[in-house]
């Protein structure tokens, strides 16, 4: 089966997140990776939970996440991550960089509650994916991110969501 990667670094790392948006229950097939040339941020409207990135032109920055596996032909699945990131994200295709075991630098970059599920799922060889993977890009007005701090998993986690979760209903 051919597949696609869907790279992830905000509420879609969350498994039940991931479900709910997506319908698919159980198991997914997630590995921990990066793209480069982007800058994660938190969007800072009054009810926002959530975190946008935006590409910086510089090589050196790097948005650390999940590459998440799915069907080439999975088109439903994309059509309603589509909906999920609604008009204020726009669909891109970058290069996904998948973090093997030994890259332990790396894997310590990602969230504290995201290690354990990447560090078992680091052992994969990165040459089995295709280097191309659909990412979501702010595209609402820069002035809605505050572009002094990187997003928290961890925190989103641990303080907001429940109340994120309601909102999914």
């Amino acid at each position: 089966m051919a597949s696609r990667l869907v790279f992830c670094y905000g509420s879609l790392m969350h498994p039940h997140v991931w479900a709910r948006v997506t319908g698919q229950q159980g198991l997914r097939v997630a590995h921990p990776a990066y793209i480069e040339g982007y800058a994660r941020h938190p969007v800072t409207d009054a009810t926002a939970f959530y975190p946008a990135i935006r590409a910086t032109g510089n090589a050196t920055d790097r948005v650390y996440g999940l590459a998440v596996v799915i069907s080439v032909d999975d088109f439903q699945t994309v059509a309603l991550l589509d909906r999920y990131e609604t008009e204020l994200y726009r669909r891109e295709s970058v290069m996904v960089h998948i973090l093997n075991a030994a890259d332990t630098l790396s894997l310590a970059r990602l969230p504290a509650l995201v290690r354990p599920v990447a560090q078992k799922a680091a052992t994969g060889d990165a040459r089995l994916f295709p280097p191309l993977g659909d990412v979501y890009v702010w595209a609402a007005d820069r002035a809605r991110m505050d572009e002094t701090t990187d997003w928290d998993y961890d925190a989103f986690v641990r303080d907001k969501f429940g109340m994120f979760e309601a909102d999914l209903s």
